[in-house]
């Protein structure tokens, strides 16, 4: 009989639950194959070896499934979701420092630089830009470094990108229990915001705290400071809701946003009303006090957050959905008492109001900075815009489908898409898009999973498929827009070898580059070296197609800042710096090649350092 009884647990509600434990252990195995099998070189995943890519997403694959059989199954499983989602942020975010020696982005080795120069000098010196006006993130850094005794964090910044995503889908997961959805949504938009997280912003960066930071101001407003009270959102909703449902005149009871939050029984005082609005009065002001307070923080770290983040409480203030009014208020009194001493330098130096009202300056992405683009860069960017365009296609669909529940979705809506007005309100240049992009994310994959709701069906049926093939489409273009153009945004051992070569052992004087893609500067005393602006990228009269006769003006440039006359002069060509001119259009492969044979011989130069097709060149002191 227990035989039997098994099996008809196994085929009855339980299978799905049977099904996706087989899954998990087996997608693990078939991911980490592929991995092994992927040679650790800037390879973009669209060129990977035929047997790595296919066992590398049969591995993601399988656990697409598995997860989707979680889902729909009668009741979700807390346990086993988090099992999958941890699996899932390892596949998407655990490979790239698995298979590269080194970070990848160039940009982020500066990041790395201003971190050691703080840690070394225990200063903001001035040279660290506009960086030591928004140092938090680099004190913390250089601080828990010195704790941990860790020479430089280029030791754990590969893995930097999987520790973000782990805290953001923790911190996340809290934010949603404050949300209008029910907890096969909740799971489900946790598997869209890790899925279609392409931005890469979860780098060794302040963008990257500052979500984190972001997360539990919001976290902190929906919990504890969100009204309660009958407003003219609820009734328009109401008045949408009955249009859907040609006659339904409210919203089945949902009179809010969301649910007034439970009180903390810490606080409850036998139950005696006047008490008991007492104790959520206590609350509230802390509330109000912790949101200030890493409000404050977040002001500290990142230039740009703290203003999306006023802004979409403040979206939610002007429709009614949570108080008080005034501390949006205090937010914005915050971050422009903090910005207005270093507005006149950040204003001169990057332009801050240069391309406000320039919306479709500002709706351009990076891509469209280039003539040109390689295939894998198209394609890249192709990737990035189809799912962009995709989850916010679907965030609409939630609204509508929320409405013709009636279920509440406007504050939804506005926290989805009040991003959109830094558009026309901020400058943030070619990468304004992808700002607005991230901070939609997380609400953008709320609605999704309400317009992708799943049902406790069997998993055959529609309802489940399609839900199920949906993620595993925004896996596939995550993975696309993420990985497809590592063969310019991973720096090999050359590249980082031949720079801090540069940084640590040669005389300070002027540095210049083939091309801005290196892992530069590096070392905490990177501000003694005067960077000149790489040859190629840079719109330098007379420098349109790279050939020998580049290499005079590369020596006037060094000389006009002083290398050879009163310090030496660098000149620097890596393989990511190759691989960069080539993909984006600034020169071929044949022309760096003659141009590097010709850099050999130059008169006045001679090779400092030279290892794996990375050369440092120098232009030492006159006689």
């Amino acid at each position: 009989m227990s035989v039997v009884h098994g099996l008809r647990r196994l085929l009855g509600q339980d299978a799905h639950l049977v099904a996706s434990g087989v899954l998990v252990p087996v997608s693990l195995v078939t991911w980490v194959v592929g991995v092994r099998q992927i040679y650790p070189s800037p390879i973009p995943l669209s060129i990977l070896p035929a047997g790595s890519v296919v066992l590398f997403l049969t591995g993601l694959g399988l656990l697409v499934v598995s997860t989707g059989l979680l889902l729909t199954r009668p009741k979700v499983s807390g346990r086993r979701m988090t099992l999958n989602l941890g699996a899932f942020l390892v596949m998407l975010y655990g490979s790239a420092p698995i298979v590269y020696s080194e970070p990848r982005f160039s940009w982020l080795y500066k990041h790395a630089a201003i971190t050691n120069s703080i840690a070394v000098h225990d200063a903001l010196s001035r040279s660290l830009d506009i960086y030591r006006i928004w140092p938090g993130f680099f004190a913390l850094a250089a601080w828990v470094d010195k704790v941990a005794g860790v020479a430089t964090p280029l030791v754990y910044a590969s893995w930097a990108q999987l520790f973000f995503e782990v805290l953001y889908a923790i911190v996340f997961a809290w934010v949603l229990k404050a949300l209008p959805i029910d907890e096969r949504e909740r799971w489900f938009a946790l598997f869209l915001f890790v899925g279609a997280n392409w931005i890469a912003q979860d780098y060794f960066s302040p963008q990257a705290f500052a979500l984190v930071l972001s997360f539990g101001v919001f976290g902190t407003v929906l919990h504890w400071l969100t009204t309660a009270q009958r407003s003219w959102v609820t009734r328009l909703e109401g008045f949408v809701s009955g249009l859907l449902r040609r006659g339904r005149s409210r919203l089945l009871g949902y009179r809010t946003f969301m649910a007034p939050p439970p009180r903390p029984h810490h606080l409850e005082t036998g139950g005696h009303d006047q008490n008991g609005a007492a104790a959520t009065d206590r609350a509230r002001w802390f509330a109000i006090g912790a949101v200030l307070l890493i409000y404050g923080v977040l002001t500290f770290v990142h230039e740009l957050s703290p203003y999306v983040v006023a802004a979409q409480l403040g979206a939610l203030v002007i429709v009614g959905l949570i108080r008080p009014w005034w501390l949006v208020v205090a937010m914005l009194a915050i971050a422009v008492g903090f910005l207005a001493p270093n507005f006149r330098y950040v204003n001169d130096t990057y332009g801050l109001t240069a391309s406000i009202g320039n919306f479709f300056g500002n709706v351009k992405g990076p891509s469209s900075t280039f003539s040109q683009l390689g295939s894998e860069a198209m394609r890249t960017a192709t990737a990035a815009r189809v799912l962009s365009v995709a989850m916010w296609g679907l965030a609409l669909i939630g609204i509508v489908r929320r409405l013709h529940q009636g279920r509440p979705a406007i504050g939804l809506a506005v926290l989805a898409f009040s991003p959109l007005a830094l558009l026309v309100l901020l400058a943030y240049g070619s990468e304004g898009v992808l700002r607005v992009y991230l901070f939609s994310l997380p609400w953008t994959a709320c609605l999704a999973a309400s317009a992708l709701r799943m049902e406790p069906k069997p998993f055959w049926h529609p309802k489940a498929i399609v839900p199920t093939a949906a993620l595993a489409a925004v896996t596939l273009l995550f993975l696309v827009a993420f990985f497809g153009d590592d063969g310019v945004n991973v720096m090999t051992p050359a590249d980082v070898q031949a720079t801090m070569f540069v940084y640590s052992r040669a005389a300070p004087g002027p540095l210049m580059s083939l091309a801005e893609n290196a892992p530069a500067p590096i070392g905490p005393n990177f501000s003694q070296f005067q960077s000149v602006e790489p040859l190629l990228g840079s719109d330098y009269p007379g420098i349109t197609v790279l050939s020998p006769t580049d290499i005079a003006f590369i020596t006037s440039e060094i000389l006009d800042y002083g290398g050879g006359v009163t310090e030496p002069g660098y000149f620097i060509v890596t393989p990511s710096m190759f691989a960069y001119a080539e993909e984006y259009g600034l020169a071929t492969a044949a022309q760096c090649r003659t141009f590097v044979a010709a850099m050999d011989r130059a008169p006045g130069w001679t090779i400092l350092y030279s290892h794996g097709g990375a050369t440092v060149y120098e232009l030492a002191l006159g006689p």
